[in-house]
């Protein structure tokens, strides 16, 4: 966001924020904790695409179920780890995938909210 789109909001009482973990404020355990699992989601649908599996084929080689696959690649936080960590191998894929695709996961741009009496600066 430019600087005077940005001062323009916050004059107007908007809070503006750099990206989603902010505005969640979250604490940088649990914004390293997203950016693992949106790192290991990409990193499954990679893998799935290069070994030419659908997400059905990709279901069945998990015993689990094709909506199931499309929430591990969308990287829902009721998809545990390790289910998404067997698709990722399942696929063919490796750990060093996931390393790979976190530095490459962009923050958000800037967000903003209006500011609540007394809790932003």
């Amino acid at each position: 966001m430019d600087a005077k789109k940005r001062a323009k909001l916050e004059s107007a009482g908007f809070h503006v924020v750099d990206d989603a973990a902010d505005w969640l404020e979250l604490s940088p355990d649990e914004r390293r904790l997203v950016e693992f699992r949106i790192a290991a989601s990409r990193a499954v649908k990679v893998a799935r695409l290069r070994a030419g599996l659908t997400q059905k084929q990709l279901a069945g080689k998990l015993n689990s179920s094709q909506p199931r696959v499309a929430l591990i690649e969308a990287g829902a936080s009721d998809v545990s780890l390790d289910l998404t960590l067997r698709a990722l191998f399942a696929s063919g894929g490796e750990l060093t995938e996931i390393i790979r695709s976190e530095e490459h996961t962009a923050p958000n741009r800037g967000k903003y909210r209006k500011k609540a009496a007394g809790k932003m600066p």
